[in-house]
């Protein structure tokens, strides 16, 4: 296992959350302005919580902290070392990547959708694709220029 693999995967997981945050709050405000306005994103999130469960939301951080160190794991034992030890291409690497990231947060999302009433068809597909994303990026970015 290589530490600076999963230090670097676990910054970029954290950049695109980063990233997510901001793209959703645009997307909600309908204002580029808010892209950096993150506080104005974790009150939207937040809003969605409390509609959805009937009182305010509040994050827990040890939760947060498993499930960036469980994806980093994730991610760098059936990705990113299996492609090391195939001689995977970037590219090859980078969609069987998208198809994990994919089916995670798909599972996730569709367990949520299907519990809560008020939970939007939307952020399952977009949070879906978004996973994909992230590990595809990821993987790449990883395979192309720290390893």
């Amino acid at each position: 296992m290589d530490f600076k693999n999963l230090g670097v995967i676990l910054g970029l997981f954290l950049f695109f959350d980063t990233l997510y945050l901001s793209i959703y709050t645009v997307v909600r405000t309908k204002n580029l302005k808010n892209v950096f306005n993150y506080g104005d994103g974790m009150k939207l999130l937040m809003n969605l919580i409390t509609k959805i469960q009937g009182k305010p939301g509040k994050l827990r951080v040890m939760p947060i902290f498993l499930l960036y160190i469980i994806n980093t794991l994730v991610i760098n034992y059936f990705i990113i070392e299996k492609a090391i030890e195939e001689n995977k291409t970037e590219f090859e690497a980078s969609i069987e990547a998208f198809i994990l990231g994919f089916a995670i947060y798909i599972i996730f999302g569709l367990s949520v959708y299907s519990m809560f009433d008020n939970w939007p068809i939307i952020h399952v597909i977009f949070d879906s694709l978004w996973g994909g994303i992230t590990f595809s990026a990821i993987t790449f970015v990883i395979l192309k220029y720290i390893n």
